[in-house]
């Protein structure tokens, strides 16, 4: 997928002015869909207030296998799969969740 077919900005993961990337971002709303390394769709989330409403409502959870749509088109051997896959307490859920002393 090209940038252009998504409609989402295309975010630079070693952008040199990431502050303008961000500024970016943040004037297109409070969550922006936005195009990662390897045409990969994702959620931008640029609110502080709305990441701590997200963080606390119990409906969602930080697993992207739970609340990641596109996550069947990340293609294999996607450089970003080590952090945004990883399987840590803060993306754990239910009885992993349970059983590290979490909700």
């Amino acid at each position: 997928m090209t940038p252009e077919d998504s409609g989402c900005p295309v975010l630079d993961m070693a952008a040199r002015a990431p502050h303008a990337q961000n500024a970016l971002l943040r004037s297109a709303g409070p969550a922006v869909r936005v195009e990662l390394p390897g045409g990969v769709i994702a959620w931008s989330v640029t609110r502080s207030e709305v990441i701590r409403a997200l963080a606390g409502d119990p409906r969602v959870s930080r697993d992207p296998r739970k609340h990641w749509p596109g996550l069947a088109d990340v293609p294999e051997g996607w450089p970003l799969a080590p952090l945004a896959l990883q399987q840590t307490f803060p993306t754990s859920t239910g009885a992993n969740t349970a059983r590290h002393g979490g909700g």
